[in-house]
């Protein structure tokens, strides 16, 4: 069961939206208003939603405000965004594909279509969804060996060396899980070599440097080794 946020004022809409994804294996969460996302949000996890159907204009806010929140809340980027709107102007179109939308629909809408684009986005997500792993404001690719932070709904880029995002990859695909440097350089080296203790710290040194105002998901706990704790986002937006 996939799980889709609507953020629509219309009931007609609303409506429309509902009955052309009835059927699909499909549960919609609804928000009437910029605030309601808020209500909603305190309900369901952000971490829950598959996709995101966004109405442009709403009596107070609009769609962008609420993209941005979400992802602020936690909200993967890979997870796909559409805009519904009345409005055809070439700067809204381009304001919403440079905010990471994956579709901008004009009102009025034919329902078989968007459920054929909904379908077909879900499908897509599905894939690449377990490659990436969002924890607070951080993310890692693993197949690009890439870790980012989530600044104010941006990704930036830590550019992090290949040991280091072993090393954190693995803290992270263990949250919680406390490990001694020795099983830290059985995991990231390898057996066979011998790794300093002071090579590790040196490396969690410098991810951690990387990491700036979130260092602190890295603990280093004294006489044991390091774990990666991630403090739990707030959901509500306000």
């Amino acid at each position: 069961m996939h799980n889709v946020l609507l953020v629509e004022d219309s009931e007609e809409y609303q409506l429309i939206v509902s009955r052309a994804l009835s059927n699909a294996d499909i549960e919609i969460v609804i928000a009437r208003t910029y605030k309601e996302v808020g209500q909603v949000l305190a309900q369901v996890s952000v971490d829950k939603i598959d996709l995101a159907i966004l109405d442009l204009v709403l009596p107070d806010g609009d769609g962008f405000q609420v993209l941005e929140d979400l992802r602020r809340a936690g909200m993967q980027r890979e997870t796909p965004v559409f805009f519904l709107s009345s409005q055809t102007e070439l700067d809204s179109k381009v304001t919403a594909f440079n905010l990471g939308a994956d579709d901008y629909i004009v009102k009025p809408i034919n329902p078989l279509e968007l459920r054929a684009r909904v379908e077909m986005r879900l499908k897509k997500s599905k894939a690449v969804i377990f490659d990436v792993i969002t924890r607070g404001e951080l993310q890692l690719e693993l197949s690009l060996f890439r870790g980012s932070r989530i600044v104010n709904g941006v990704m930036k880029d830590m550019l992090l060396t290949a040991k280091e995002f072993k090393i954190l990859a693995f803290l992270v695909q263990n949250e919680t899980k406390v490990f001694s440097r020795a099983q830290v350089v059985e995991s990231v080296w390898g057996t066979g070599l011998h790794v300093l203790d002071r090579t590790v710290d040196s490396h969690i040194y410098g991810l951690r440097k990387k990491l700036g105002p979130i260092a602190s998901y890295i603990d280093c706990i004294p006489g044991a080794g390091y774990r990666f704790i991630a403090p739990q986002i707030k959901r509500a937006v306000s």
